[in-house]
Order: structure tokens, then C-alpha cells, then sequence
């Protein structure tokens, strides 16, 4: 940040890196350190706005004095995803732009980027971060957040996460509950990527704001998954929780026995529906 802080006469920033090692949170740091305040700050997903209109209106907002005293900043996340005729649209904008404008592109694909816009900003290449810089940062979330979560397991998502702080967040969300660094890995393994799957296990097994609509919501989201494969998950996690359970538990007791039974692959979603419309009859 101290070698951002001296390049006070660049207007146009480059973050490349692999996806969650901080390149929008950087930018959002850049921004204030340039005393950009937050409602002079705009983000915009490149992913969704890929369209030459919308960056023009952009643009045009940015020529405008602001209502409020100070500089202007945009962050175009995921700038990869811009259009060509929305790159061509940029040139001008980001090689002679307000002395009260600033912008930041963010991206996974630098390859992406025309060499005509790689020119005209300063560029930053984010690497993966270590997993022990990882560890310290998620010992601090789960003491901030008094979660309990042991220390293997913290180590252990650090590991896993590949460099990436926000995979490792994500990780320790879905583990919560989870005591014992064998169970907490096997149940990343099965569902690496499938927060959906881990967060309907966990309405379901802990039950605060199970409802059928959040449950519904949750299901849809899976609809590319095999109903018997969430089946499995669901009975691993209540299995683990169970386990590590001091006292009895009967609803998670009744979480086994609702999802006890394979699902045959001809009848389809109608046995996972059924398994979550038996919890509301216990």
C-alpha cells in the first residue's frame, strides 16, 4: 500500500490475481487512501454490465462535478467480461480523464485486458497468499466471532483454500458445527464448492429459521445436483453434529431418520421433498 500511496500521479490501476486473494478489497483501500470518500466510490460487475451503453452512462456520471467535495473512484470487478466496443469506449476516458477521476480494474484474466488499456494504468499482479497468513487471519475471525471451530480444522482450511481468503471463509462457515478435523474434511471434499448444499444441511440439522419457502430456496439452487448425493451430505453432517453432541439430541435424531433411506434415481426430487416435509411433522 506504502508504494500505491507514492504513485499519486496515477489515474488508472490495474489488480490481477486468482479469484479471492483481495484485488476489490484493495481497491476499496486504494480509494480511501486517496481520500476518496464512499459515496463518491462506484463498483461496477463487469460480469453483469458488460454492455457499452452501461459503461458510457458510467462514464458521463464520472465527467460530472460531484454533489459532494473530492474525488471520484469506480472499480470495474471482473473487467475481463467487458465487450470490445466497451473496451474502445474506455480509451479515451482512461488516458485523459478528470484529475478527480480514478480507475481501478479488477480481474482473473489479464490475458483479457487490451494491451491499450494495460498501458495506460499501473499494474499490480496479487499472488495467492500463504496458508499461514490465511490461518492467522481465520483465528481472528473465530475469535471475533466466538466461533468453535478447532485449531486443526482452521489449519486445515487454510491448507485447502489454495491461496484464496474468501474460499477459506466460506470453508469455515460451512464447518461450523463440525468438532474433529476428519469430519469437517470429508465434508469439504464432498461438497467443495457447494456452499448450497452445506447451508440447506445446516437449516435443516440446526432448524432456527428452517421454514419450507428457505428450504424451497436453497433446493432450486440445486438442481443440478443428484438428490441422492445431498441425501448423503445431509446424514454426514447430521451424523458429525450428533456425535459431537454432549447430551441427547432428538431433532437431530429425526433428521437421521427422515433422511435414512436411499433415494431411487426414477422418482427424482420427490424423496428429498418428502425427507424435508417429514421435519415438519415431528
Amino acid at each position: 500500500m506504502a508504494s500505491l500511496k507514492r504513485s499519486n500521479l496515477a489515474h488508472a490501476y490495474l489488480f490481477t490475481g486468482p479469484s479471492g486473494v483481495g484485488k476489490t478489497t484493495l481497491a476499496r483501500v486504494l480509494a480511501r487512501a486517496r481520500g476518496i470518500l464512499p459515496i463518491n466510490l462506484i463498483e461496477l460487475d463487469a460480469a453483469t454490465h458488460s454492455g457499452v451503453d452501461a459503461m458510457r452512462s458510467i462514464i458521463q456520471i464520472m465527467e460530472q462535478p460531484s454533489l459532494i467535495a473530492g474525488s471520484r473512484a469506480i472499480v470495474v470487478d471482473e473487467c475481463h467480461a467487458l465487450s470490445k466496443a466497451t473496451w474502445q469506449s474506455l480509451l479515451k476516458a482512461t488516458e485523459e480523464p478528470s484529475a478527480q477521476v480514478l480507475w481501478i480494474f479488477c480481474t482473473t484474466e489479464p490475458d483479457k485486458v487490451p494491451p491499450t488499456i494495460k498501458t495506460r494504468c499501473t499494474c499490480y499482479d496479487l499472488k495467492p497468499l500463504p496458508w499461514e497468513l490465511i490461518a492467522d487471519r481465520l483465528v481472528m475471525v473465530v475469535g471475533h466471532e466466538a466461533l468453535d471451530v478447532e485449531e486443526a480444522i482452521v489449519e486445515a482450511i487454510a491448507r485447502k483454500a489454495n491461496g484464496s481468503l474468501r474460499q477459506a471463509l466460506v470453508y469455515l462457515e460451512q464447518v461450523q458445527g463440525i468438532t474433529g478435523k476428519k469430519d469437517a474434511l470429508k465434508l469439504l471434499e464432498t461438497v467443495a464448492e457447494e456452499g448450497e448444499v452445506i447451508e440447506l444441511a445446516r437449516l435443516i440439522c440446526d432448524g432456527r429459521g428452517f421454514t419450507w419457502e428457505r428450504a424451497m430456496v436453497l433446493v432450486n439452487a440445486l438442481q443440478d445436483e443428484s438428490p441422492e448425493s445431498i441425501r448423503i451430505v445431509i446424514v454426514r453432517y447430521a451424523s458429525a453434529a450428533l456425535l459431537n453432541k454432549k447430551g441427547f439430541n432428538q431433532p437431530l435424531l429425526a433428521v437421521l431418520d427422515a433422511f435414512k433411506g436411499p433415494y431411487n434415481p426414477s422418482e427424482a426430487w420427490a424423496p428429498l421433498l418428502l425427507s424435508i416435509g417429514q421435519l415438519f411433522m415431528v
